[in-house]
Protein backbone atom coordinates (compact mmCIF):
# COMPACT_ATOMS: atom_id res chain seq x y z
CA UNK A 1 0.00 0.00 0.00
CA UNK A 2 1.36 3.18 -0.99
CA UNK A 3 1.92 6.21 1.84
CA UNK A 4 -0.50 8.54 -0.47
CA UNK A 5 -3.17 6.11 0.43
CA UNK A 6 -2.69 5.66 4.14
CA UNK A 7 -2.82 9.68 4.73
CA UNK A 8 -6.30 9.16 3.08
CA UNK A 9 -7.28 6.82 4.96
CA UNK A 10 -6.56 8.59 8.29
CA UNK A 11 -8.17 12.34 7.28
CA UNK A 12 -11.60 10.81 6.13
CA UNK A 13 -13.68 11.47 9.50
CA UNK A 14 -14.84 8.74 11.08
CA UNK A 15 -18.96 7.58 11.85
CA UNK A 16 -19.80 8.43 14.90
CA UNK A 17 -21.64 4.80 16.36
CA UNK A 18 -23.81 4.88 18.92
CA UNK A 19 -23.29 1.75 21.31
CA UNK A 20 -26.47 -0.25 21.71
CA UNK A 21 -27.69 0.90 25.38
CA UNK A 22 -29.63 -2.28 27.19
CA UNK A 23 -31.24 -1.71 30.40
CA UNK A 24 -33.71 -3.31 30.95
CA UNK A 25 -35.17 -1.83 34.46
CA UNK A 26 -37.68 -4.01 36.14
CA UNK A 27 -39.45 -4.69 39.13
CA UNK A 28 -40.34 -2.13 42.45
CA UNK A 29 -38.65 -1.31 45.25
CA UNK A 30 -39.46 0.50 48.56
CA UNK A 31 -37.43 3.07 49.86
CA UNK A 32 -36.99 6.08 52.21
CA UNK A 33 -35.76 9.92 51.15
CA UNK A 34 -33.25 11.49 53.14
CA UNK A 35 -33.21 14.43 55.10
CA UNK A 36 -30.97 15.80 52.34
CA UNK A 37 -33.07 13.94 49.27
CA UNK A 38 -31.02 11.35 48.55
CA UNK A 39 -32.33 8.18 47.47
CA UNK A 40 -30.77 4.75 47.40
CA UNK A 41 -31.31 3.16 43.80
CA UNK A 42 -31.38 -0.46 43.52
CA UNK A 43 -28.27 -2.19 42.81
CA UNK A 44 -29.18 -3.87 39.57
CA UNK A 45 -30.48 -0.46 38.01
CA UNK A 46 -26.91 0.40 39.08
CA UNK A 47 -24.94 -1.93 37.62
CA UNK A 48 -26.95 -1.69 34.33
CA UNK A 49 -25.89 2.09 33.62
CA UNK A 50 -22.43 1.48 35.31
CA UNK A 51 -22.31 -1.05 32.56
CA UNK A 52 -22.63 1.01 29.69
CA UNK A 53 -19.85 3.52 31.68
CA UNK A 54 -22.45 5.98 32.49
CA UNK A 55 -22.65 7.15 36.61
CA UNK A 56 -25.28 9.59 36.30
CA UNK A 57 -29.23 10.15 35.60
CA UNK A 58 -31.37 13.01 34.09
CA UNK A 59 -34.09 13.73 36.50
CA UNK A 60 -37.18 15.04 35.49
CA UNK A 61 -40.98 15.58 35.93
CA UNK A 62 -42.45 12.17 35.25
CA UNK A 63 -46.27 11.84 34.34
CA UNK A 64 -49.10 10.83 36.73
CA UNK A 65 -47.16 12.72 39.54
CA UNK A 66 -44.08 10.67 39.84
CA UNK A 67 -40.21 11.60 38.87
CA UNK A 68 -38.55 9.91 35.62
CA UNK A 69 -35.01 9.04 36.28
CA UNK A 70 -33.22 8.19 32.90
CA UNK A 71 -29.85 7.28 31.79
CA UNK A 72 -28.14 9.83 29.53
CA UNK A 73 -28.30 7.49 26.42
CA UNK A 74 -32.50 7.48 27.27
CA UNK A 75 -32.39 11.36 27.75
CA UNK A 76 -30.62 11.91 24.50
CA UNK A 77 -33.65 9.94 22.40
CA UNK A 78 -36.35 11.75 24.63
CA UNK A 79 -34.79 15.07 23.31
CA UNK A 80 -34.36 13.79 19.93
CA UNK A 81 -38.41 13.10 19.83
CA UNK A 82 -39.43 16.30 21.84
CA UNK A 83 -37.27 18.04 18.88
CA UNK A 84 -39.35 17.10 16.16
CA UNK A 85 -42.37 18.07 17.52
CA UNK A 86 -43.73 21.69 16.58
CA UNK A 87 -42.76 24.25 19.24
CA UNK A 88 -45.84 26.93 17.38
CA UNK A 89 -48.28 24.47 19.27
CA UNK A 90 -49.15 25.47 22.80
CA UNK A 91 -48.94 21.68 24.18
CA UNK A 92 -45.44 20.47 22.69
CA UNK A 93 -44.38 24.23 24.02
CA UNK A 94 -46.24 23.47 27.13
CA UNK A 95 -44.32 20.23 27.52
CA UNK A 96 -41.04 21.29 26.86
CA UNK A 97 -41.41 24.00 29.44
CA UNK A 98 -42.48 21.68 32.24
CA UNK A 99 -40.24 18.54 31.54
CA UNK A 100 -37.44 20.45 31.12
CA UNK A 101 -38.20 22.98 33.93
CA UNK A 102 -37.68 20.10 36.45
CA UNK A 103 -34.66 18.53 34.53
CA UNK A 104 -31.56 18.38 36.50
CA UNK A 105 -28.54 15.66 36.66
CA UNK A 106 -27.53 13.35 39.47
CA UNK A 107 -24.13 11.13 39.36
CA UNK A 108 -24.72 8.29 41.28
CA UNK A 109 -22.36 8.79 44.70
CA UNK A 110 -20.24 5.87 46.91
CA UNK A 111 -23.35 4.80 48.54
CA UNK A 112 -25.34 4.18 45.32
CA UNK A 113 -27.98 7.48 45.97
CA UNK A 114 -28.87 10.17 43.69
CA UNK A 115 -30.09 13.46 45.27
CA UNK A 116 -33.78 14.02 44.27
CA UNK A 117 -33.83 18.53 43.48
CA UNK A 118 -36.06 19.86 46.39
CA UNK A 119 -38.55 21.46 43.73
CA UNK A 120 -39.68 17.97 42.41
CA UNK A 121 -40.07 16.27 45.90
CA UNK A 122 -42.46 19.64 46.88
CA UNK A 123 -44.36 19.75 43.65
CA UNK A 124 -45.13 15.79 43.77
CA UNK A 125 -45.53 16.24 48.37
CA UNK A 126 -42.89 13.05 48.21
CA UNK A 127 -41.47 13.30 51.97
CA UNK A 128 -39.70 10.26 52.63
CA UNK A 129 -41.28 6.60 51.57
CA UNK A 130 -40.87 6.09 47.92
CA UNK A 131 -41.32 3.00 45.48
CA UNK A 132 -38.88 2.25 42.61
CA UNK A 133 -40.35 1.19 39.39
CA UNK A 134 -38.66 0.29 36.61
CA UNK A 135 -40.02 0.95 33.27
CA UNK A 136 -37.51 -1.10 30.94
CA UNK A 137 -35.47 2.18 30.07
CA UNK A 138 -36.31 4.59 32.74
CA UNK A 139 -37.11 4.60 36.69
CA UNK A 140 -40.09 6.05 37.85
CA UNK A 141 -39.85 7.32 41.40
CA UNK A 142 -43.55 7.50 43.33
CA UNK A 143 -44.58 8.79 46.45
CA UNK A 144 -45.71 5.29 48.26
CA UNK A 145 -49.45 6.51 48.90
CA UNK A 146 -49.86 8.17 45.59
CA UNK A 147 -48.18 4.99 43.89
CA UNK A 148 -51.23 2.93 45.41
CA UNK A 149 -53.91 5.26 44.70
CA UNK A 150 -52.66 5.06 40.86
CA UNK A 151 -52.57 1.18 41.28
CA UNK A 152 -55.37 1.02 42.91
CA UNK A 153 -57.80 3.58 40.79
CA UNK A 154 -56.32 2.61 37.53
CA UNK A 155 -55.11 5.28 34.69
CA UNK A 156 -58.60 6.44 33.59
CA UNK A 157 -60.14 7.37 37.50
CA UNK A 158 -56.54 8.58 38.54
CA UNK A 159 -56.69 12.24 38.39
CA UNK A 160 -54.34 14.01 36.49
CA UNK A 161 -53.82 17.30 35.27
CA UNK A 162 -52.35 19.66 32.63
CA UNK A 163 -48.93 18.11 31.79
CA UNK A 164 -50.49 14.27 31.34
CA UNK A 165 -53.22 16.08 28.96
CA UNK A 166 -50.67 18.14 26.98
CA UNK A 167 -48.71 14.55 26.92
CA UNK A 168 -51.22 13.01 25.35
CA UNK A 169 -52.45 15.47 23.07
CA UNK A 170 -48.83 15.29 21.52
CA UNK A 171 -48.87 11.39 21.70
CA UNK A 172 -51.91 11.65 19.46
CA UNK A 173 -50.01 14.60 17.21
CA UNK A 174 -47.65 12.30 16.51
CA UNK A 175 -49.71 8.85 15.87
CA UNK A 176 -51.76 11.08 13.16
CA UNK A 177 -48.50 12.67 11.73
CA UNK A 178 -47.26 8.81 11.21
CA UNK A 179 -50.44 7.85 9.44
Amino acid sequence: MSPDRNKKRQSRPRKQSRQNHSYDFVGQYYYAIDEKGRVNIPAKFRKAVQANREDWFKITLGLDRCIWVMPPEQWRIVQEKLNELPFELADPRYYHRMIHSYASNSKIDAQGRIVLPRNLLEKLKIEKDVVIVGMHNHIEIWKHETHQEYLNKGPSAYETGPYEEAAEKIYRYILKKSS
